[in-house]
Formats: structure tokens, sequence, C-alpha cells
């Protein structure tokens, strides 16, 4: 039986109590996953329980695993996670994280819903388009864990949880996303995707002049008739701004035999400064 004096919330006033909990002969094998020795952690422990008794666990990354929770005034927040990280800080830092979670959680569901629910383009904008999440006057405690593992208990006034002001991507930028990802599939051979993708921009004079480069040289392969019927109907590189695209679309050229063609596009990439060269 091991013990350590561990510092929680109740209530939004702090105490101090003996939190004592079994290393079970299971808990401690390394093949168990962080869920089960959070669980197993909170369950053993009474402070523990009493604050996270029934916290919904999360698992961030296949080495960690969370949890928080409301009290009074107060945000409560635990963290389990395998001790391979050489930090000696590392677990406060997965901590704050944790603190911060609910407010992240929110700004990914704005992204998606501004996304209409492509959780690809939410994730795409939330690189762009993170939060910043600021902590004051936060203590942490380390409470024992079983071999290998360590875990951190950490708590913070709700009045000091601080979300910067964040700007909503619109519709550009979704759109810019919707290219981008697009983009990333068609390189990663995901034609099908990517042609999804590239037909949903049909309406955006910016980004589909690009767009369609990309649709041509994916039906060339697939459907060449339809493909030269986009090319003469709706290509116009002088529209075209993207040097990925078009070095892509002076590939496909010189496959279709469209040998005059493919000059033109190389001098539309000298125009804006690319290398489309063969």
């Amino acid at each position: 039986m091991t013990s350590e004096r561990v510092r929680v919330s109740a209530g939004g006033v702090f105490v101090r109590a003996l939190c004592t909990f079994v290393v079970g002969v299971g808990v401690a094998h390394a093949h168990v996953v962080p869920e089960q020795q959070l669980k197993g952690l909170i369950e053993k422990t009474p402070t523990l329980r009493h604050v996270f008794a029934d916290a919904r666990i999360v698992r961030p990354s296949p080495t960690r695993a969370e949890a928080s929770a409301e009290i009074g005034f107060q945000r409560q927040a635990i963290v389990v996670f395998r001790q391979e990280e050489k930090s000696p800080r590392i677990g406060t830092m997965y901590c704050h994280a944790a603190l911060s979670r609910k407010e992240r959680a929110a700004w990914s569901d704005e992204l998606e819903r501004v996304a209409d629910g492509d959780a690809l383009v939410a994730e795409f904008l939330g690189r762009t388009y993170a939060p910043s999440v600021r902590l004051s006057r936060v203590e942490d405690w380390t409470v024992q864990a079983p071999p290998g593992w360590g875990a951190v208990v950490c708590s913070v006034a709700s009045a000091l949880i601080q979300v910067e002001t964040l700007v909503t991507p619109g519709p550009k930028e979704v759109r810019d996303a919707i290219y981008q990802i697009g983009k990333v599939q068609y390189f990663d051979g995901k034609h099908a995707e990517a042609l999804d993708r590239f037909r949903s921009l049909r309406s955006d004079p910016v980004r589909y002049p690009d767009a369609v480069l990309l649709v041509y040289a994916i039906l060339l392969d697939r459907s060449p008739d339809i493909a030269e019927r986009l090319r003469a109907a709706v290509v116009d590189i002088q529209r075209a701004m993207d040097g990925d695209a078009l070095r892509v679309y002076a590939g496909a050229l010189r496959r279709a035999g469209h040998i005059a063609e493919e000059a033109d596009v190389l001098w539309r990439c000298t125009e804006l400064g690319e290398r489309c060269e063969p």
C-alpha cells in the first residue's frame, strides 16, 4: 500500500487529504492502457474519487489519459501518463492542457460547424485558427502512481481561465482549406476523394481555376473525353495562381500530346515566379 498527501478542491475550498490507494498487480502491468490506469487510480483514491468519480476519461494520446471536473468555482484535472518522456515537467504540461480541454473542444465544435460538419476541413482550419487559452495561478500536485507511470493533479479558479478572442474563419477560408486538402489527397494518390473536393469548388472564382487543372489530370486517365471537353470549355490558365496545379497540368498536357499548350502553361509559371519545367 502506498500513501501520499495530495491537495484537491472541494466546493472551491482547498483541503489537504490523505490519498491512499493500492497498486494492484494487473494495474501496474506495462500493457495496461492509460484509461485503465487512470480509472483504477481514481477508484482506489477516496479524495480523487470524490472529485473525478463522474468525470469522463479521455485519451488524447496513446501514452496518457486525463479527466477534468468542475467543483464549485474551481476546475480540477488529473492526468496519468507513461514516464518515458524525459522532461520532468511533462506531467504538469499535460495537466494544464487538460484544464483547457473544454475551451479547445468548444472551439473545435465551432470550426466543425463552420466547415459544415467536415472533420478534415475543421482539423485543417484548427492548425491556423488555434485558440490561445491562458491559465493563471494554477496549482499542481504529484500523485503516487504504479511503476512506469506518472500522475499529476492540477487546479485553477474558473474565473482565471481566459480564452483570447478568436476570429472565426469565413467561407473563403473554408474553401481554401478544401482546396489544400484536395491537393494533399491528389498527391497521396487518393484521386476519388480529391475529385470530390475540387468539384465542390466549382462556384469559387478564385480556387476553381486551379482546382480544374487537377481535375483534368485526374480525368485524363479515367475519362479522357470528359477531360478534353473540360480543357476546352473551362480551363483558363491565365486565372490559375497555384504553381503545384500548373505543374501537374503541364505534365498532363504532355501525356495528352498538347505540346503547344504545355508551353503556354510553362510561360504562365514563369509569370508567377514558379518553376514548372518537366
